[in-house]
């Protein structure tokens, strides 16, 4: 979960550094404790007008349908000035209610990551990659 404060260190983050510099605003804003990605989505969130119109829906079913079977998803997001994935799961949403993807939670995607760095120090992991190597 994001905290209030740091929507305010992100907001200023992207202020000095810019919009496309995600590494130097995770960097000097966060130390890091959160991913390049993670400021980005955030930010794009914050900033993504949250209510679709009905012209948009019918803009954005025109530019998808431009491409037939695969959809070139950042072109899309360009001429409709939202977020790639805001876009997706839009389109999604409108044509196929039932199988609208899940949007990633941040909070979930970091506690995943460490899931993943503990299994992999813990001793059982080290045994297995001793046997691998003996044999």
């Amino acid at each position: 979960m994001w905290k209030v404060s740091e929507d305010a260190m992100l907001y200023a983050g992207v202020k000095k550094y810019g919009r496309f510099a995600w590494e130097a605003v995770s960097a000097s804003m966060f130390e890091h404790s959160r991913s390049w990605r993670e400021c980005k989505e955030r930010y794009e969130i914050l900033t993504e007008p949250k209510l679709w119109t009905s012209e948009e829906d019918a803009l954005l079913k025109t530019e998808v349908e431009k491409f037939h079977s695969f959809v070139l998803w950042a072109t899309v997001a360009s001429v409709m000035r939202r977020p790639l994935q805001s876009c997706r799961r839009r389109y999604l949403s409108l044509t196929k209610p039932d199988t609208i993807p899940p949007t990633r939670g941040l909070d979930k995607v970091k506690a995943g990551s460490k899931k993943i760095q503990k299994s992999a120090g813990s001793a059982g992991a080290r045994q297995k990659m001793k046997r691998k190597i003996q044999l």
